[in-house]
């Protein structure tokens, strides 16, 4: 993969495509902790998988959800280090030997050489929204800005890269507005190449609710809850709205997972992952 390869939304902004004008199909996997938990080894068993059944994007996370800043990896890394208060700092990312941060290297060389993107999330939400998460909270507008360069000097060169800021938390005070904006610029100001930036709402909800603006294309969580039957709805909202941009059901019910995330309500199968796809 090179340069035009890297995606970008078609003229009339209703598809996407790469640079050297190949019309794409978003087919993604969220596979969001395997930075965090897998070996290399283990990754490329599961996008060699991936690969084989049609998949083009992994979505996954640098700072995961599962208690990502205090809990090592499969090498015993951590992704920051504490500041001298005592926190995890987004501005002092541990690179020391072979880091936290190269191992998400080595997984963007393996991607690549499958020809597949990494929708890249910088951080899970609860890492500045906490709501129901583990968090904690570290982030601000200044070292927001900061972590989204840095991720940008060090990652903006890919072709096979693609933004993709949130992290399953709406953004529900100025404060969060301003962080997500902040490392989007920080990113963007950054970055040797221009990619796509979307972004990754909470559940049964989308992208345009919060950053209608922001983002190359509207992307929804249609989720997993009791309703998420009408994932089509959101769809049929963010193609309507002005001015025109590609639409991605970014994260539909997946089969096996239970309805509502309460077993007593069943479990979603394989004809309820077609519905949402049809």
């Amino acid at each position: 993969m090179d340069k035009s390869d890297i995606l970008q939304t078609t003229p009339n902004n209703r598809y996407l495509q790469t640079i050297g004008g190949r019309l794409f199909f978003w087919l993604a996997d969220t596979a969001w902790s395997m930075f965090h938990v897998l070996s290399l080894e283990e990754i490329r068993f599961y996008l060699e998988d991936r690969k084989s059944k049609g998949f083009n994007i992994v979505q996954a996370v640098a700072l995961s959800e599962n208690n990502g800043l205090e809990l090592a990896n499969y090498y015993g890394r951590t992704p920051l280090k504490k500041n001298a208060t005592g926190k995890y700092d987004p501005t002092l990312p541990d690179i020391e030997g072979y880091s936290y941060w190269h191992h998400i290297d080595s997984v963007f060389d393996l991607a690549e050489s499958l020809e597949m993107y990494i929708a890249f999330l910088p951080t899970w939400g609860d890492k500045f929204n906490i709501k129901h998460g583990k968090g904690p909270e570290i982030f601000t507008t200044e070292n927001s800005r900061i972590y989204g360069s840095w991720l940008a000097q060090r990652y903006g060169h890919r072709s096979n890269l693609i933004w993709m800021l949130g992290g399953d938390r709406p953004l529900e005070t100025d404060n969060h507005f301003a962080i997500i904006r902040a490392m989007k610029e920080g990113i963007q100001e950054n970055e040797k190449f221009r990619h796509l930036i979307c972004f990754h709402p909470p559940g049964n909800s989308t992208s345009s609710r919060f950053l209608p603006n922001e983002v190359d294309f509207h992307l929804c969580q249609s989720g997993h809850a009791l309703d998420c039957y009408l994932n089509y709805k959101k769809i049929k909202h963010d193609y309507s709205l002005k001015p025109d941009k590609p639409v991605v059901d970014g994260e539909p019910r997946y089969e096996d997972i239970p309805k509502n995330f309460n077993p007593t309500y069943g479990f979603y199968n394989d004809h309820d992952v077609r519905i949402a796809a049809y």
